[in-house]
């Protein structure tokens, strides 16, 4: 008889409550989201995505376009307890990588690190990432995806298990195309594949927020070939080990920098990243459509 396994991440249970009660995230903050939740459960304190997002230099659109950046049938949320601040160019909005790093750091005063990867991205190196993930005590692993080019989050159970099995299976087209952040809470392995369990930000996608996705398309959701701009990982974990997570990192063959994913905000550039980093930027490609984070 055929078996398909799940390995969870460490922190899953922890991080699956924070979510439940953290859903939908507020228009524009997916990558706050993502990083008050990898921060409340290494931390064990709640913070609001206000918080991270003032930390993380988040800008909010002022276009009447961002309601085009929600999945279909989801409401947006805009009930913001602190004035962020604003832009004019929709393209612009959203969260850098590099002010994930920073809000990780200044919102645990420095005893949370965010490790930032930038590829290159393949299946191999997609699974390579988890599985480290998964080795590590504590650790919150966060995705910065085009979702364009992931599985429609209403694929079935049917569509896992033969997947999984090895099968070709013709899945539901993707839900939206925006630039997005989401968390990796385990991986589904079969005898014909692998697939990661993803916890995304509204509960209108899969489950109430949580889907599977081939590590295939992942990839290809993190290397946007299409776009000047580009995707990458935060590996979220105590301080006391980053050295060495970004030195297993690296022995993994993926490379420990930021990317571009077409953000800004007030702080950028060095202010948004803290100097313990090390890091640099990754060279974004050609660009053709916009993203956003």
């Amino acid at each position: 008889m055929s078996s398909i396994s799940t390995h969870l991440m460490p922190d899953a249970p922890a991080l699956l409550e924070a979510h439940a009660r953290s859903m939908p995230q507020k228009d524009e903050l997916c990558g706050a989201f993502w990083a008050s939740l990898a921060l409340e459960t290494l931390t064990g304190t709640q913070v609001t995505q206000d918080e991270v997002a003032i930390a993380a230099g988040t800008l909010l659109s002022l276009s009447s376009d961002a309601a085009d950046s929600l999945p279909p049938g989801q409401l947006g949320r805009r009930d913001y307890v602190l004035d962020l601040p604003t832009t004019p160019d929709v393209e612009l909005a959203g969260t850098a990588p590099g002010g994930v790093l920073r809000a990780l750091e200044v919102v645990s005063g420095g005893s949370v690190a965010g490790i930032p990867t930038a590829g290159p991205w393949t299946e191999e190196t997609v699974l390579a990432l988890a599985a480290l993930a998964a080795a590590q005590p504590r650790a919150v692993l966060l995705l910065n995806a085009a979702t364009r080019f992931l599985w429609g989050s209403h694929a079935s159970m049917s569509h896992a298990i033969r997947y999984l099995l090895g099968e070709d299976v013709v899945t539901p087209p993707a839900d939206w195309d925006v630039g997005h952040f989401l968390g990796v809470i385990g991986v589904m392995e079969g005898p014909g594949g692998r697939l990661l369990l993803c916890a995304d930000t509204y509960p209108s996608l899969g489950v109430r927020g949580l889907h599977v996705q081939p590590p295939e398309a992942i990839a290809e959701s993190l290397r946007r070939e299409d776009s000047s701009f580009s995707g990458g990982a935060i590996l979220a974990v105590p301080a006391e080990v980053r050295t060495a997570v970004q030195r297993q990192i690296t022995d993994a063959g993926l490379q420990v920098e930021l990317w571009d994913n077409g953000c800004r905000s007030p702080q950028m550039d060095s202010e948004r990243i803290p100097p313990a980093a090390g890091l640099r930027r990754a060279a974004p490609t050609s660009r053709i459509t916009m993203e956003k984070s």
